[in-house]
């Protein structure tokens, strides 16, 4: 089980279930941590936090915990696709080898053991495999140029294949050409053959073009998320330092109900009162300027009407 969010970050594994007040709860490697699955209609828990519950060591081991379960999933990721770039490979070997089977047994050998020295025999739906005995021989002096590359073996000339190397008697002649010679790898150097061997420069080598396809994956906020909000993380602190803090608080309270000059950092007298109680004294009070403007209503009234009469008798 694992969750990754800007607030919240955490994973653990199952350890098995216990039956909590009917319910079944999943364990986990940490003691004090439970998972409840929940539904759409089912719910046991509130999200109700309590900074007093709030518990600084399961924090930060959730953290070791979440960052040793990313690691292992990373490096199972990577094993994975290292596998199958392997697995894709050898697979496009083998589809080829078995494609020139059929035309070229011996090169079919060559790539199947991948080295020089075998030959194979294509016998129905089968291929026998024979491994040649390695002998020593010569580079042979030639008036001609071959495909293959000349040399001698017990007073004989033979020509050696490339790639498998094996000694054919005969040999494939070619036109000697200077802008395309042919060449072969003598020790650790490369020679032309003019037809007599001339070292040349190193060809260039085929190398595979496999695209890495893994990419690791940042854990993200690790260092401000957890199995604790931030919002939680606060209202600890608050919880922690409010011993310390309360002496000063009810210091300022007294000389501000005293009369005197009082500062709050950070808060406000406002919060003593909660919405209802402001509700109720603005209430009040407007009830109470309404009422005071009725009597003035009533006495003004009531003198306008005495002077009228008095205007009336007079008249």
């Amino acid at each position: 089980y694992s969750i990754s969010t800007q607030d919240t970050t955490f994973a653990l594994a199952s350890r098995g279930e216990v039956k909590v007040c009917g319910y079944p709860l999943i364990k986990t490697e940490h003691p004090k941590l439970f998972i409840f699955e929940t539904f759409m209609d089912l719910s046991i828990l509130k999200k109700i936090h309590n900074p007093a519950n709030t518990d600084i060591f399961t924090y930060m081991n959730s953290k070791f915990v979440y960052v040793e379960k990313h690691f292992r999933a990373q490096l199972n990721q990577l094993y994975r696709n290292i596998l199958y770039q392997q697995c894709y490979l050898e697979q496009k070997m083998l589809q080829n080898a078995l494609a020139i089977a059929t035309q070229s047994p011996d090169i079919f050998a060559y790539h199947f053991m991948k080295a020089p020295g075998y030959t194979s025999i294509l016998a129905g739906e089968v291929i026998h495999i024979i491994k040649c005995v390695p002998v020593e021989v010569q580079v042979a002096q030639t008036l001609n140029c071959y495909n293959q590359l000349p040399v001698i073996r017990g007073n004989k000339t033979y020509y050696l294949a490339p790639q498998t190397h094996l000694l054919l008697r005969q040999g494939t002649q070619v036109n000697c050409n200077p802008l395309a010679p042919v060449m072969y790898q003598l020790g650790e150097a490369w020679y032309k053959i003019m037809p007599n061997p001339i070292e040349s420069i190193s060809p260039t080598i085929l190398k595979p073009m496999t695209k890495p396809e893994w990419k690791y994956t940042s854990p993200g906020a690790l260092a401000t998320s957890g199995i604790y909000s931030q919002s939680d993380l606060d209202e600890f602190k608050d919880h922690i330092l409010f011993p310390a803090e309360r002496p000063s608080v009810l210091n300022t309270m007294a000389r501000a109900m005293m009369g005197q000059s009082a500062t709050i950092h950070g808060g406000s007298f406002t919060n003593l009162l909660d919405e209802a109680s402001l509700e109720k004294l603005a209430t009040s009070t407007w009830d109470k300027i309404w009422g005071r403007f009725l009597i003035f209503g009533n006495i003004s009234a009531g003198i306008m009407g005495i002077f009228l009469i008095f205007r009336f008798i007079k008249l």
